[in-house]
């Protein structure tokens, strides 16, 4: 054998692995998110009793409906639109922002919207003996609105050829929300809701060792949100002032379909008055 062909096969020897040694820690890293995403029921089930591990899986799968369908859908998207500019910092942040931007732009205002209506949507729709469900449910569909873009992390650091950060982050969140379940189930159904609550602080720290391999500032990320916030913060106020003030005895379908209404339109509004681009970059991702 020559020493070129050689050197080509010790060549192809080491990119080979390099794929194993990515595609390992790639598999690890989606093994983390799924015991990360699924902790909660080994936690409950050994602590919480029958009943209200019933009322607290039902806050989940309503908090969380349609989650795991968006972690694989926008994940299809967002790691190839990162990878073909992964040498192009400056573009690479342009394009995560953008699309963090409307992913936010669209589940806040719903998750949050979860949060408004359940306490008339949860009696009225699966009985009045759920209600227990109420306050895990509020405080999971706030969590959760976090959690819709934060799953943009993952991709980014695939994309840059780190998946050992997205391992090293999932640790963090897996550590921290196993000893917060722990210590707050033993508080019953709402220490355990309220456990949740922790998630949002490691969001912060989660995302700003992502946003340093591209060279983005914390506060250049939550610039870049303040619509979707402000937006969704201008909703709640006027759907809880509504709510106070309106819907004393107008019964449980009138408290749902109103404050549905004016939350769409109270955020609709806002985003007529200071957002109006973002109509226009949904516009033509849909088209794409």
């Amino acid at each position: 054998m020559t020493d070129s062909a050689m050197g080509c096969e010790k060549q192809g020897q080491g990119q080979t692995k390099i794929l194993l040694h990515f595609g390992s820690q790639v598999a690890m890293a989606r093994l983390f998110w799924y015991f990360s995403s699924n902790m909660y029921l080994l936690i409950a089930g050994k602590i919480l009793g029958k009943t209200q591990l019933r009322y607290y899986a039902i806050a989940v799968q309503l908090a969380l409906f349609r989650l795991d369908k968006m972690v694989s859908t926008i994940s299809q998207v967002a790691f190839p639109a990162f990878s073909k500019v992964q040498n192009n910092h400056e573009l690479l942040r342009r394009y995560y922002l953008k699309i963090v931007n409307v992913v936010a732009f669209a589940c806040f205002p719903v998750c949050w919207g979860i949060f408004l209506v359940a306490e008339s949507a949860v009696p009225l729709f699966l009985s009045s003996k759920w209600l227990p469900a109420v306050l895990p449910l509020k405080i999971l569909s706030v969590v959760t609105s976090f959690r819709a873009v934060h799953i943009l992390n993952a991709p980014l650091e695939m994309a840059v050829g780190r998946p050992g950060v997205t391992i090293r982050n999932f640790v963090i969140i897996t550590s921290a929300l196993a000893l917060s379940f722990l210590v707050g189930s033993s508080y019953g159904l709402e220490g355990l809701a309220y456990s949740w609550l922790v998630f949002t602080v490691v969001f912060l720290i989660t995302t700003s060792i992502t946003l340093r391999l591209v060279g983005l500032s914390l506060a250049a990320y939550i610039k870049e949100l303040r619509h979707p916030f402000l937006g969704t913060g201008f909703m709640v106020l006027v759907v809880l002032l509504s709510q106070k003030t309106l819907h004393v005895d107008g019964g449980l379908v009138a408290h749902a379909a109103d404050s549905v209404a004016l939350g769409l339109a109270s955020y609709f509004l806002y985003d007529v008055f200071f957002n109006r681009a973002m109509f226009a970059e949904v516009r033509r991702l849909l088209k794409r």
